[in-house]
């Protein structure tokens, strides 16, 4: 999708990703936890939009950023975006949990949103019917409507 096609600054961290792949990130801002995961698939939470030296030079409207030190030096950083998928559904929290991937009809899902459109080269979800998620540095949109179950 265009806005999540970011390059590869260098940097260098444990898990071996490349620009277009997903993960599963979870576990706290101290102690994360990242795995390689297949897009789309119910265990990706991210998309991983870019690579860097350090995190401060991701995207600024990057959903995620994923970081790892050395003696408190930065060695690398993934920029991520939540792994969108059209008509999927995912649950996202509030607070510092991570979004993750949910059945759109499962009762026990809390705060899901499903995709139903991507739009290119706009900043505004007034071409959404429901409402989304802007990210205006790359420009795009991602519509989504809340599902009840």
């Amino acid at each position: 999708m265009a806005g999540q096609q970011g390059i590869d600054q260098g940097g260098a961290t444990d898990i071996d990703v490349t620009v277009g792949d997903c993960v599963t990130l979870g576990g706290t801002m101290s102690a994360a936890t990242i795995d390689e995961a297949v897009c789309g698939s119910p265990e990706s939470n991210y998309r991983v939009i870019a690579k860097a030296e350090q995190n401060t030079q991701c995207p600024t409207d990057a959903d995620q950023v994923y970081y790892e030190t050395l003696n408190g030096t930065e060695q690398g950083a993934l920029c991520l975006d939540i792994d969108w998928v059209l008509d999927g559904c995912m649950s996202i929290p509030t607070g510092t949990d991570d979004p993750h991937r949910v059945d759109c009809t499962d009762p026990a899902a809390t705060n899901v949103e499903r995709v139903t459109a991507i739009l290119e080269d706009t900043t505004d979800v007034a071409g959404c019917s429901d409402g989304g998620y802007t990210y205006p540095e790359r420009r795009f949109t991602v519509c989504t409507e809340s599902v009840t179950t």
